[in-house]
């Protein structure tokens, strides 16, 4: 349901850039680095958005990747943390039944 929602809400975004866009046709000079071009101000507009999208997305994959690895380190190092634990009360155990074993 929520992926539904999120994509009736880009395609709203959408239709109301296609929207925009129909109406506005004067052409800006933009500036870029190296170059300047001419361009509609629909098309300006959906390439910036565009771009801005894209940016967004994948910023927002390299925190969601950046996050799963230190789950899995952190799931590895709760594992290791447990054996040691358990290895280490095992040894403690073995140790006392030895010691009241000896003393009987």
């Amino acid at each position: 349901m929520k992926y539904i929602l999120i994509m009736l809400l880009l395609l709203v975004i959408l239709i109301t850039f296609i929207l925009f866009g129909a109406h506005n046709n004067p052409i800006l000079s933009f500036n870029y680095l190296l170059n300047q071009k001419e361009f509609r101000a629909s098309t300006l507009l959906s390439l910036i958005f565009l771009s801005g999208f894209i940016i967004g997305w994948v910023t927002c994959g390299l925190f969601w990747l950046r996050t799963g690895l230190a789950l899995v380190y952190a799931k590895r190092e709760v594992k290791r943390l447990t054996q040691q634990q358990i290895a280490q009360a095992v040894n403690v155990t073995s140790t006392n039944c030895s010691n009241h074993s000896d003393g009987a």
